[in-house]
């Protein structure tokens, strides 16, 4: 993708999405993996990634080391169906609604 996506164009796009891969070295939170993980796509997500812990704690995604070769290995994995697909996304829903986020700042804020 060329251009930033959005509205209608994004969720087009983000419904043909099977697999997204997030290779950085360092990214502070990562909303596209987010938006990515809501809309049930397979995410191999790089072990340098600031979101890797949670989404491993959480089995929400693929945890890989930062490697072409090892996330060609996965990807044939999963397309040969040797690997169970994670399909954790309510845990992931739950953790990041709006309500909880709201609480989670007040009590930051206010307690």
């Amino acid at each position: 993708i060329l251009n930033a996506a959005y509205g209608e164009r994004k969720a087009k796009i983000l419904k043909k999405t099977k697999i997204a891969i997030f290779a950085s070295r360092y990214e502070a939170f990562g909303l596209s993996l987010i938006d990515c993980l809501s809309n049930n796509i397979i995410c191999l997500v790089s072990n340098k990634h600031q979101i890797a812990p949670f989404l491993c704690k959480t089995n929400t995604a693929f945890i890989l080391e930062n490697k072409p070769e090892v996330y060609g290995a996965k990807i044939d994995e999963i397309y040969l169906n040797k690997t169970e697909i994670i399909n954790n996304k309510n845990y992931l829903f739950n953790y990041f609604r709006e309500e909880i986020i709201s609480n989670r700042f007040y009590k930051l804020f206010y307690n």
